[in-house]
């Protein structure tokens, strides 16, 4: 084995085992780099600095000998004591069995409890992981320097400088899975989220919007960690977490709509969600005869449709709104031609001059409300 492949096992070990590749080794030195669940906070710490002169010229494999053959994360890599004996053995003298002595490598040694050591290595890392299989890469590109010097754990970014295209693996091919095959989200400690360096996966505070994109273009690996529940939970429309909408939300959802339709419009759809549910209260003109409700849903005809004509800048303003209630026979009723409706003219003064540009374009409006298109053609030149 080489210096370099020997080097790689023992700061892959870390990663398993409760080891430090810091000074301190129960201290999570690059949390904010790595999840505290991936791996969790170790006990029974030693006090180990890859970094000291000495230890850095030694081949890894004379103080981890099981690393390079090391196939799971829950394998024991520690050094043994008489791998630290053969440089240590006046520290590790049992007829001396001073503070001094046990504290030098034991972090949370007690002089008032010398046999109360914590555990070495536990809690194990939770992750897939074979160091035997990563022999052949560098050790710095996956444990790359922190500020103080020492050898971090890898972060995801890390994995996934080398894990793409061919290489890529999926979720559960490195996380630890629940029963159903899913991936372990839910620990003891907390909820297990994506961060940014897997597919901009984030979940900060602006992943209630985003989640629509990356579920359109990453289904399969929202589906590592979720089930088609955790979606119709907030999607079937007969409930609405409080975080999205209040629980009087129908209420006032008709100020929110007309106050900022597209944002309505970025999660429902009008025609497959508003119209059914307004045709079913009886607040649509669609709905069936004996469910139309008495009251008038627009502002009074004198204002919506006469004088200021509220119903046309609606209209131009946002006619998908229009279009959540009201079918093209509603408009033709009034605005049709002679014959066909009351011959309400809805074009502008001076339309004249730009109908024969307009019928080139689309025929199709104009003979709804105008009815033959040879008449018309000969109108409009």
């Amino acid at each position: 084995m080489t210096r370099h492949h020997a080097l790689l096992a023992v700061l892959l070990m870390a990663a398993a085992t409760g080891v430090a590749t810091g000074v301190r080794a129960d201290a999570n030195a690059n949390s904010s780099r790595v999840s505290a669940l991936v791996y969790p906070p170790r006990g029974g710490a030693l006090r180990i600095s890859h970094t000291t002169p000495a230890h850095a010229q030694l081949p890894c494999v004379s103080c981890h000998a099981n690393a390079s053959h090391s196939t799971q994360a829950a394998d024991d890599l520690s050094p043994p004591e008489t791998a630290c004996q053969s440089c240590h053995a006046q520290r590790m003298d049992r007829s001396h069995p001073q503070g001094q002595t046990c504290g030098y490598c034991h972090a949370d040694f007690d002089a008032t409890r010398p046999l109360a050591l914590g555990a070495r290595g536990a809690p194990r890392a939770r992750i897939a992981f074979s160091h035997a299989r990563h022999t052949a890469a560098t050790c710095e590109l996956c444990h790359v320097a922190d500020a103080a010097g020492q050898r971090a754990l890898p972060s995801m970014s890390e994995c996934m400088a080398c894990h793409t295209g061919k290489q890529t693996l999926g979720c559960t091919g490195c996380h630890a899975t629940a029963p159903g095959g899913l991936v372990q989200t839910r620990f003891p400690e907390g909820k297990l989220v994506p961060r940014s360096a897997f597919l901009g996966m984030a979940h900060g505070g602006d992943f209630l919007v985003r989640h629509r994109w990356l579920a359109a273009d990453e289904g399969n690996a929202c589906s590592s960690c979720h089930t088609e529940k955790d979606c119709s939970d907030c999607h079937m429309g007969d409930r609405r977490p409080a975080r999205i909408h209040p629980n009087d939300y129908l209420a006032l959802h008709a100020q929110d709509s007309r106050r900022n339709q597209t944002r309505c419009t970025s999660c429902h759809t009008t025609q497959s969600f508003c119209l059914p549910c307004h045709a079913r209260l009886g607040v649509s003109d669609v709905a069936a005869p004996d469910l139309l409700s008495p009251r008038r849903f627009h502002p009074p005809t004198s204002v919506w449709a006469r004088g200021p004509v509220q119903h046309a800048r609606e209209a131009q303003r946002s006619l998908g709104s229009c279009t959540s209630c009201h079918v093209e026979r509603d408009c033709v009723q009034c605005h049709g031609g002679k014959g066909i409706g009351a011959g309400l003219s809805p074009h502008p003064p001076g339309f004249n001059a730009e109908c024969g540009r307009r019928l080139a374009q689309n025929a199709r409006p104009c003979v709804v409300c105008h009815g033959s298109l040879e008449q018309l053609r000969s109108r409009c030149r």
